[in-house]
């Protein structure tokens, strides 16, 4: 009975030894135990603990110590009563680490759905501002070359019509130099004439007197110049005839002159006309202008807008 005793005895310190040094020496290769590791060596330790204590209480039981038996059995219901309270408050650890864990997964989860909306927001944006601005540099490359083009169709306007002018101002000069030489041949014609005494041979150069006469009343001249003058100044004439009505087709071959600068001995080689007759003409067309003393003739010619209102020049 003694020698079974002792061998029980014996098993518990030997399973007490076992206990300690397995909780006292890590695991070969391990150099770290986490939290809820260590929360489970000493649920474990707790559970040998109580088994130590139960043989402890067997052997006591054994020894017929009955008082220190119940000692063990109340220290056992204890630490019972702390594991089952341990594995609780683990439970509810584990469930409020779990929502935790859930909630900040969320919570990362919606700040990276903001970051890639933001992101997409972002791209979004520059993308829109990268169409605008190249939207707007086409435009205004648009604009600029269409200014270009204005600019090139006013320059060729203008160089047409300064070629038109000048197309005019030599038809103008030529045909003032030739009535400038058919009327030298009259006069020469005319002297001669009077140098002959008889009537025969005067009558020889009736002839000559008559085609020189003919070329040089300027309506061939006037045909040409008023086709050449509604080239370079379209519209002109019909803007004259509408504003003032009452304009004869000699008042405006006078205003076709003056357009053209064309002082009155120019008018007059032009026109076949005398000194006397062309200003006689322009004080009548003074008149049927309705012009002031103080306008100048010229310059409200000029100032005529071909849209269809005349304006009044002034001096």
């Amino acid at each position: 009975m003694r020698r079974m005793r002792s061998i029980n005895v014996m098993k518990y310190c030997i399973l007490i030894c076992f206990t300690a040094l397995s909780f006292s020496h890590p695991l070969p290769g391990q150099t770290h135990i986490s939290v809820e590791n260590q929360e489970k060596m000493l649920d474990s330790l707790l559970t040998y603990e109580i088994q130590i204590l139960e043989k402890k209480e067997q052997v006591l039981i054994q020894l017929g110590d009955m008082s220190g038996a119940e000692i063990i059995s109340n220290s056992i219901s204890e630490i019972k009563d702390d594991l089952s309270a341990r594995k609780i408050d683990h439970s509810q650890l584990s469930s409020e680490l779990t929502l935790s864990l859930q909630t900040n997964q969320h919570a990362l989860d919606e700040e990276r759905t903001k970051r890639r909306q933001t992101a997409q927001a972002s791209i979004f944006t520059f993308l829109i501002l990268g169409l605008g601005i190249i939207f707007f540099r086409n435009q205004r490359a648009t604009a600029d070359q269409k200014r270009r083009i204005a600019e090139h169709d006013r320059s060729v306007f203008k160089t047409e019509l300064e070629c038109k002018e000048c197309e005019l101002a030599n038809m103008s000069t030529y045909v003032i130099q030739k009535n400038e030489l058919l009327d030298s041949l009259k006069k020469d014609v005319d002297y001669f004439s009077n140098l002959l005494t008889s009537k025969e041979e005067r009558a020889v150069l009736k002839p000559l007197r008559s085609k020189l006469k003919e070329a040089s009343n300027g309506k061939n001249d006037w045909q040409e110049f008023e086709k050449q003058f509604m080239t370079a100044y379209p519209g002109y004439l019909e803007t004259l005839s509408h504003n003032f009505p009452d304009l004869t087709p000699a008042d405006m071959k006078i205003c076709t002159y003056l357009k053209m600068n064309q002082n009155t001995k120019e008018i007059a080689n032009l026109a076949g006309l005398s000194i006397r007759s062309v200003e006689s003409r322009r004080y009548r067309l003074r008149k049927k202008l309705n012009l002031s003393p103080n306008t100048n003739l010229v310059t409200f010619l000029h100032s005529l807008n071909i849209s269809g209102n005349g304006t009044n020049g002034t001096s």
